[in-house]
């Protein structure tokens, strides 16, 4: 990912990752004439919209919203689905974690949306060895699939590290799920082994949108058993 601004500004973009990725949600500020954005310090002619990763960093920055500014809650999906691809349409570059100079990273909406994908593969393979296990969804049927969008005529396991983003998609029609801890020894020997053998893919870290990134189930168990990652495929 080009990040337009010092080196120090690349690990504020990773603290921002984390914090997002963590919590399924961003901060911004926004006032009467949208979302808080600042002149581009790098190119004329264009905005950059801000956005953190805490709500006391969205407050600290409210007054760029303008008059009467309100604190903004942006959850991970309505990100990806929404909010990065219509900043994209106005050409409009992110500031994701902005600080004062030095600290004022640049981002193209696209790129943030790939680091996202990306990050929340690897964050779930650095969590779930932590942790040692793993959270699908479980249905009166099994382990929950849904379709795949890497491979036609597919389905896919979305798979989380923490119990709050699985329970988070209970609704509609998984409003009969639940979500369910499978240990990680489990997970890798057994869960995946099906997976693979009855054609279908993973989604660690799974949210909603395009760019989701699926995994072949052996590709996921490498990762788990501390081998080196392989390469996933984009949506």
């Amino acid at each position: 990912m080009d990040i337009r601004a010092p080196v120090l500004s690349y690990a504020v973009v990773d603290r921002f990752l984390g914090r997002v990725l963590d919590a399924q949600a961003a901060w911004t500020a926004a006032g009467e004439v949208g979302l808080a954005r600042v002149p581009s310090p790098t190119e004329k002619a264009r905005m950059v919209t801000l956005l953190w990763g805490e709500r006391g960093e969205a407050e600290g920055w409210a007054g760029v919203a303008g008059a009467h500014p309100i604190i903004k809650r942006l959850p991970l999906a309505d990100l990806l689905i929404d909010v990065l691809p219509k900043l994209g349409e106005l050409r409009r570059l992110v500031g994701p974690g902005w600080g004062p100079e030095p600290i004022a990273p640049e981002v193209e909406p696209a790129d943030l949306m790939r680091r996202l994908r990306s990050e929340a593969v690897a964050r779930f393979v650095r969590k779930a060895n932590h942790r040692e296990a793993v959270w699908i969804l479980q249905g009166a049927d099994g382990p929950v699939c849904l379709v795949s969008k890497s491979r036609p005529g597919a389905q896919m396991l979305p798979c989380w590290y923490d119990s709050a983003h699985a329970e988070s998609r209970i609704a509609g029609p998984l409003a009969d799920a639940v979500a369910a801890a499978v240990p990680i020894a489990a997970f890798r020997d057994k869960m995946l082994l099906w997976l693979g053998e009855s054609g279908r893919m993973v989604a660690p870290g799974y949210c909603e949108g395009d760019g989701l990134l699926e995994l072949a189930p052996a590709d996921l168990a490498s990762r788990l058993t501390g081998a080196a990652p392989a390469q996933a495929t984009a949506t």
